[in-house]
């Protein structure tokens, strides 16, 4: 147990002075990691129409394509709004707005001061449903709720429409050293509810 806990020391402390640091080697090229967000039915399989009382999981995973451990920062998932829904309705003048229906947690990474270890050719998968307690199927046992989620807000369920989330952001991480950035990427799923 004191090993494990020295090495999230030690990482933390790399992770600590590599956040200070205002060094980086901007990418001109692809990442050492793959990036996948979609949407998912509470039979894991991807999906853009949820039915009734269906469960929808937010995905977002991290592929690490590399041989080597990466460190990935918090800077580059957590600023940005990963999982926020966005839809249009109507004002009381009938007009359309966009309007923020907010995100099923409040804080990601939360046991992790600084971000998450990536090992070689291994995957970080963050997947949350919309209402994580009122999930029957997830509950209390939700598999990834301790990892990473912290504060998970249950919403209330999305009414018939079409809805959207999405986020742009530049990763940071840590390989062999030396501090690097991604170019600027943008996300998005579009997704019905029906009666």
């Amino acid at each position: 147990m004191k090993s494990f806990s020295l090495s999230w020391g030690i990482i933390n402390l790399f992770l600590l002075l590599s956040t200070f640091s205002c060094e980086y080697e901007s990418e001109d090229n692809q990442p050492p990691f793959d990036i996948a967000f979609k949407l998912l039915n509470g039979d894991g399989i991807p999906s853009s129409t949820f039915c009734g009382e269906e469960v929808i999981i937010f995905s977002l995973k991290i592929i690490n394509t590399s041989n080597d451990d990466i460190i990935l920062s918090r800077n580059g998932i957590e600023k940005e709004d990963i999982f926020r829904v966005y839809g249009t309705v109507r004002d009381v003048s009938g007009d359309s707005i966009v309007k923020d229906f907010g995100k099923p947690y409040g804080v990601l990474f939360c046991n992790k001061s600084l971000g998450a270890v990536l090992p070689a050719n291994d995957t970080l998968n963050l997947e949350i449903p919309w209402s994580p307690t009122l999930s029957s199927d997830w509950g209390i046992n939700f598999p990834f709720y301790n990892l990473h989620f912290c504060d998970v807000n249950d919403k209330e369920p999305l009414k018939k429409g079409k809805y959207w989330s999405s986020f742009t952001s530049a990763f940071e991480y840590y390989l062999l050293g030396t501090n690097h950035i991604t170019n600027t990427m943008d996300f998005k799923v579009d997704f019905e509810i029906c009666p």
